[in-house]
């Protein structure tokens, strides 16, 4: 029978075909991606028997001739060793698992700074990074749209307080973290998050072709009111990505990031109003280079891809403006020392990947930030700490 016949050729060709597969695609094999993966295998292993093996087998120098005979197929035998160790010792697809030297952020905690983290090969991948969940599934609203999205996580089914994470993809960076404390604290966590835009009243200008960004400011108003009728959370957590400017101050700069961050604090007012607290995230850095290129290009030599820390972070921030206006009401978490350190911010931290392009956080580097911005929640906020 034809499977018969080329049935070792299959054996040989099928597990590294596999292995390439998940390993450039990040996941497993499934059901739409197995039927191409046995065809290429079976067309393979065909070629292979055909040009290869039958040749091989039929050729008249090796007939009658032990010795030449068992030095083929030690010779063949060897490379199916070969790869087959490999595939054994190699990590294989990155599934989010890390090892005992992987501490991520704790190596920029005050508290074992001056330990020494052994080099390891940096995780996630550079070229296997996976997106956070939300993003994944489709909880980011685009750009263009003015149309909320709710999506709910944690205990949805008898949660001690409802959580609500909003603002745009910068806020998205502290889901993974809000996800796995909400789980461990049976917190309801309501992400409502829209791309490039922050939860305020100023009308900013759409960012690279200008003009009014009015899907935000709908956004934001539909948002606001979700939140003080349908969801009412008990907290809001939010935070943004900075730079954008606004109609009132259209070059952008100091003066267009309080004019966002006073419409920040507006619709904190309400908010408060309505017996909903507000806790504010100052905005992350953003290093301004794609670092997984760039850890890419400088295997084992990271630290060219390292970025000043007030080029990263820089003074005129929405929620530092946002927070003065709101004289104490709203609190603001800094995370940003164990993101960065005092000097430079690193693309890699207890060597985990901190990036996964030039200002989004990896989830795995925001799953090791998990600790330390639950205590910072717990003390920041009334609210929390009594769940």
């Amino acid at each position: 029978m034809f499977l018969g016949g080329i049935s070792y050729s299959l054996y040989l060709w099928h597990w590294p075909i596999i292995v390439l597969w998940t390993t450039w695609r990040g996941h497993p094999a499934g059901a739409l991606s197995g039927p191409p993966i046995i065809a290429v295998s079976i067309v393979l292993a065909w070629l292979t028997k055909v040009l290869v093996e039958d040749k091989v087998r039929t050729a008249s120098l090796l007939s009658g001739h032990g010795w030449r005979s068992v030095s083929t197929a030690l010779a063949a035998v060897l490379p199916v060793v070969l790869v087959s160790w490999y595939i054994a010792v190699d990590t294989g697809p990155w599934h989010g698992h890390l090892g005992p030297n992987y501490p991520g952020a704790a190596a920029l905690a005050s508290t074992v700074t001056k330990l020494a983290v052994k080099a390891e090969p940096v995780l996630p991948p550079p070229t296997r990074i996976a997106l956070p969940a939300y993003w994944t599934q489709g909880c980011l609203v685009a750009e263009g749209s003015a149309t909320p999205k709710e999506c709910v996580y944690g205990d949805t089914t008898d949660p001690v307080l409802t959580v609500a994470l909003v603002g745009d993809s910068f806020a998205g960076d502290w889901f993974t973290p809000l996800q796995q404390i909400a789980d461990e604290r049976h917190w309801e966590l309501v992400t409502d998050l829209h791309s490039v835009c922050p939860l305020s009243s100023a009308m900013m200008i759409t960012p690279d072709t200008g003009g009014p960004y009015t899907a935000c400011h709908a956004w934001g108003a539909a948002v606001q009111q979700d939140l003080m009728t349908s969801i009412h959370p008990d907290v809001v957590i939010t935070s943004d990505y900075p730079g954008l400017a606004t109609v009132k101050d259209p070059a952008g700069g100091a003066a267009a990031q309080a004019d966002i961050g006073d419409g920040m604090n507006t619709y904190w007012k309400q908010l408060e109003g309505q017996g909903i607290s507000v806790v504010a995230i100052k905005e992350s850095p953003n290093v301004g280079l794609n670092v997984p290129d760039c850890v890419s290009a400088h295997p084992g030599k990271t630290a060219r891809c390292d970025v000043p820390t007030d080029k990263a972070i820089p003074a005129d921030l929405p929620t530092v403006y946002a927070t003065r206006a709101a004289k104490g009401a709203v609190p603001l978490i800094d995370m940003n020392a164990l993101i960065c350190g005092p000097v430079t911010c690193p693309p890699v931290v207890g060597n985990v990947l901190v990036y996964q392009d030039d200002h989004h956080l990896t989830s795995t580097y925001a799953l090791t930030l998990t600790p330390y911005l639950e205590a910072r929640l717990l003390s920041a906020s009334k609210a929390l700490s009594a769940s």
